[in-house]
């Protein structure tokens, strides 16, 4: 398959090192994450996972215990930490861009891909999954107005990406669409 990194079997040196998607939890950014990973041969890595790692505690237990604050500060220092890493595409926690300069960080660490998804399919994807701390008070149409809610008061922030993309599609179409507008991005 040709990604549009390769010219003449030889790494294209214009393309982005670190590839960052942003959104909202349940947008894709996982799975999406590790098949553009793959199609580039690049390393994936979720940051959630990091922390997670890091701290020896699931995100749900590090904000039990220590509360979403800790949490966040921990999501900053790994944006911080992000231009060490090449060749990666990185998936954020939803809230990521939210806090701290975190989106700045993000916009200079590498080229940013925003996976819109609708409050339909964000609640179709996340509604009976309960590891996911800020979830834990909502079910049904109280779990679609926060989502809607959250999403109303987070976009402003995603919209700051650099590239926009819809999600909610087949995880194969998504890529082909992040680098087709990553290529034609590069060429103006």
């Amino acid at each position: 398959m040709n990604s549009g990194i390769f010219l003449n079997n030889t790494r294209d040196l214009s393309f982005p090192s670190r590839i960052i998607l942003i959104g909202f939890m349940g947008s894709g950014k996982s799975t999406v994450g590790k098949l553009l990973a793959s199609t580039l041969d690049y390393q994936y890595v979720d940051t959630d996972a990091l922390i997670e790692k890091q701290e020896a505690m699931s995100v749900a237990d590090i904000f039990a215990k220590n509360g979403e604050g800790y949490f966040r500060k921990l999501e900053s220092d790994v944006v911080k930490s992000l231009n060490g890493y090449e060749n990666i595409v990185i998936a954020t926690g939803g809230g990521m861009p939210v806090f701290e300069n975190n989106m700045d960080f993000l916009n200079q660490a590498g080229i940013t891909i925003f996976l819109q998804v609708g409050v339909q399919t964000i609640y179709e994807r996340i509604s009976k999954d309960k590891t996911r701390p800020l979830l834990t008070a909502h079910t049904g149409n109280t779990l679609k107005a926060f989502i809607k809610n959250k999403l109303l008061e987070r976009n402003p922030f995603y919209d700051r990406a650099k590239v926009l993309v819809a999600g909610g599609r087949n995880a194969k179409l998504v890529v082909q669409t992040i680098l087709h507008k990553i290529a034609s991005k590069k060429q103006h």
